[in-house]
């Protein structure tokens, strides 16, 4: 499963998307912490695009951190914490990048990114349950990413199986929604399972 789902320069959309320009010139010198943060991100973008991950890393916690974060526009502050959590998984840091990784995967500016990093940071964690529900909402809301998901797919199922009936539902009719297809199994089984739960929901 590891394998599956290995995180090899996945970048977050912030870090692939062409550099910002500068801040016009007519600027005051000494900009207001919002401004200066913003442009602390900028130049984190620009180092995770280059490849100094452990610079690009600490500089985007600074700008997590700072006082005035609050202060940026959702879309920024969204990808700041969806860079933080990709380049802390590229540097090996899973704990480090599903901080951040909740915090930017709950936001309205979330994309399929977001919860697919937190579903490889949860593997790495063994963290099952997070792992679960990071991949019902992905297929819930992405259903075209299914097929780079597969694997992990089965074997998260097949743990879902053993967990409480509302985890193991959700799972089962986001799939179901989704007409998800395993590559090498049955999913008739699945579908059973699905039809006995809805029943006892009185939902058939």
């Amino acid at each position: 499963v590891a394998v599956a789902l290995a995180w090899s320069g996945c970048a977050s959309p912030a870090a692939r998307r062409p550099a910002a320009p500068p801040p016009p010139a007519s600027l005051p010198v000494e900009a207001d912490a919002a401004e200066q943060d913003r442009v602390a991100l900028r130049e984190a973008l620009a180092k995770a695009r280059g490849g100094e991950f452990t610079a690009a890393l600490d500089a985007l916690q600074a700008v997590v951190d700072s006082p005035a974060f609050g202060s940026l526009s959702p879309a920024e502050r969204h990808d700041a914490l969806s860079s933080a959590g990709d380049v802390a998984l590229q540097l090996g840091s899973p704990a480090r990048a599903r901080a951040f990784l909740v915090r930017s995967s709950v936001m309205d500016e979330a994309v399929a990114f977001d919860w697919h990093a937190r579903l490889a940071a949860s593997l790495r964690l063994d963290d099952h349950p997070d792992a679960i529900r990071s991949l019902t909402i992905l297929v819930r809301r992405w259903p075209e990413k299914l097929p780079d998901l597969r694997d992990v797919t089965f074997w998260l199922l097949g743990l879902a199986s053993k967990g409480d009936e509302f985890t193991r539902f959700d799972l089962l009719d986001a799939l179901y929604a989704a007409r998800w297809k395993p590559a090498r199994q049955d999913a008739s089984s699945a579908w059973k399972d699905l039809a006995l739960l809805l029943l006892e929901r009185g939902e058939v």
